[in-house]
This record gives C-alpha cells, sequence and structure tokens, in this order.
C-alpha cells in the first residue's frame, strides 16, 4: 500500500517539525529533532499517543538523547521503544554514562535494562530513521576517534551488537556529518547506499550510489553500483528506501531554494528516473512499506 503524507497531515503534536523515526505494521512512531518527544500514531484510524518527555534537567550531567528506535517484539506481541541517553558529566569527579530504557506499548510504560551500547561517549548516531528487521532495530554509526558502522538493538534478548562496514566504505567525520549513508531493509536483508561523489571528463558533478548488502555477520555483498548524473541544482538526489521489486524512491531537490523536493522513482536496470507526482518540503523523507492498521494504541 502507498501512503503519501504531507507535513499539514501530520498530527498536531505541540510547536515541533516531527520526523518519522520508525515504521512498523502500519504505526509510525515520530520525534522531534532533538528526540525530547515521542509519540505513536496510527494514520489509518488518526489516532496520536503520547509515550515520552524529556527527562528532568539535571545539575551534575548534560543529558542527551542518543538514540531513538521502534519495532514489534513476536514473541510478546507488543510494540516497544528503545530510547539511549547519554549522560555527559559536567564537572570532575563524575564519570559519564549511558541509560538505555525499553517502553511497552501493551504496559504502557517505561524501564530501564542492564544492556549498555558498546560505544565511546563521542559518539554520533545517525538522526535518520532506523531500519527495522525481524525485532532487531539498526542505526548508522560514527566514533570520530575510530570508524563508521551499524549499532543494533534486538527487542527479543535486549542486547546491542556492533556490525562494521565493509572496509572499503571509508567516511570522515564531516562526511558522516552531512551525509551518514542510508540503512534500509530490502527483500528482507539490512542494506544501506553509499554515496561516492565524482567528476567526469565534461566536468558534470555527479555521483555514484554503492548498494550493499548484509549476509551475515559482518560479511556484505556490493550488489550494484549506479551511476546518477546532476540533476539541476544538486549533485546528487538522496535514496529514500527501496520497493518491493528492486526498485527505489529518490528525493531530487528542484530549484535554487532546494524547498520543492520530488519523489522519483528509479530503475537501476534501465537507468531511468520516473515522476512518482509525491512532493516532499525537504529531503528528510522516508519511504517504507505500509499495510493499514486497526491498533487504537490504549
Amino acid at each position: 500500500m502507498t501512503l503519501s503524507l504531507a507535513s499539514d497531515q501530520v498530527p498536531s503534536v505541540g510547536n515541533f517539525f516531527h520526523f518519522v523515526k520508525g515504521s512498523c505494521n502500519g504505526l509510525l512512531c515520530l520525534s522531534d529533532f532533538s528526540q525530547n518527544y515521542t509519540y505513536l500514531w496510527n494514520p489509518s484510524i488518526r489516532k496520536v499517543k503520547k509515550i515520552a518527555s524529556f527527562p528532568v534537567q539535571d545539575t551534575i550531567y548534560t543529558l542527551t538523547i542518543i538514540a531513538l528506535g521502534f519495532g514489534f517484539h513476536r514473541a510478546e506481541n507488543d510494540y516497544k521503544v528503545v530510547r539511549v541517553t547519554r549522560f555527559r558529566r559536567k564537572r570532575k569527579g563524575k564519570k559519564s554514562r549511558f541509560e538505555v530504557e525499553v517502553y511497552s506499548l501493551r504496559l504502557n510504560a517505561w524501564r530501564s535494562i542492564s544492556a549498555v551500547p558498546p560505544v565511546s561517549y563521542d559518539v554520533q548516531v545517525s538522526r535518520r530513521r532506523c531500519a527495522l528487521l525481524n525485532g532487531v532495530v539498526y542505526w548508522m554509526t560514527m566514533e570520530p576517534s575510530s570508524s563508521t558502522f551499524i549499532l543494533s538493538f534486538d527487542f527479543g534478548s535486549e542486547e546491542f551488537k556492533r556490525i562494521m562496514l565493509p572496509h572499503q566504505v571509508v567516511l570522515p567525520t564531516p562526511v558522516f556529518e552531512q551525509t551518514p549513508p542510508i540503512i534500509r531493509v530490502s527483500e528482507k536483508t539490512l542494506s544501506f547506499f553509499h554515496r561516492i561523489l565524482r567528476q567526469d571528463d565534461d566536468e558534470q558533478l555527479g555521483c555514484f550510489y554503492e548498494v550493499w548488502v548484509l549476509e551475515m555477520d559482518d560479511i556484505w555483498k556490493n550488489t550494484c553500483t549506479i551511476l546518477l548524473p546532476k540533476m539541476g541544482y544538486i549533485a546528487c538526489p538522496l535514496p529514500l528506501g527501496f520497493t518491493t521489486n528492486g526498485k527505489f524512491l529518490m528525493a531530487r531537490p528542484g530549484g535554487c531554494t532546494h524547498r520543492e523536493v520530488k519523489v522519483v522513482l528509479y530503475d537501476p536496470e534501465l537507468h531511468q528516473a520516473t515522476d512518482t507526482g509525491i512532493k516532499l518540503i525537504d529531503s528528510y523523507g522516508c519511504a517504507d512499506t505500509y499495510s493499514e492498521s486497526l491498533l487504537l494504541l490504549n
């Protein structure tokens, strides 16, 4: 099912601009940019539920929510949200630490768990939507002193794991901050787009997109490399997600202001892009499969 949501269709949840942080079985998880406020939304029945607020400010620590994930735990038949908060010390004598909390829609409650993400305190987690596969959420992550990797959390075992990217993928910190690789699920497999800028003989700036698929553990396979020409005022369109037939949707800004963004369907075999008629307010949109749900979010 195709569901196109414009900004005026998003429920009114305060004076904040909200992003889709996760999608599962017809439910969407929304959060503001700082991830201080989180909501579950069922667009089919127009129900929204506030499930989190920012913790009380602390005089000893600076609190930052660095990761937010949403998924479904099949064994418990329960929708859950995981939230990772970093407590960074403000004064000497206090240690920085992480706190991990899991929200249960069935119980309508948060609880702290003992799991600690295997990351350093200077970690950067992409604020783009996480990927969800078989009850596990995945975030693109970077440690400036180390490398780029994928951080995962399993709602069943409640454990974190680091998944290293292919050694061919090199991402300096500025590149990660501006255009981190986008992870999605394609044909029940974790995949990601890796952008490579280029300069051709005609000096027309364009880019390659390498599509990598995780086969097992840390073993990746480059399934295809796609060359995209310069489109208007932007060097390269941004991928939004895969379709069920091997094609993928891309955000293509049009015009010098970049305020109007068109969604195009790209066929990697024919090297053709078709306008879908869908427009976004910016390139931070996402694409995912959707099925109607009657869940009341009570």
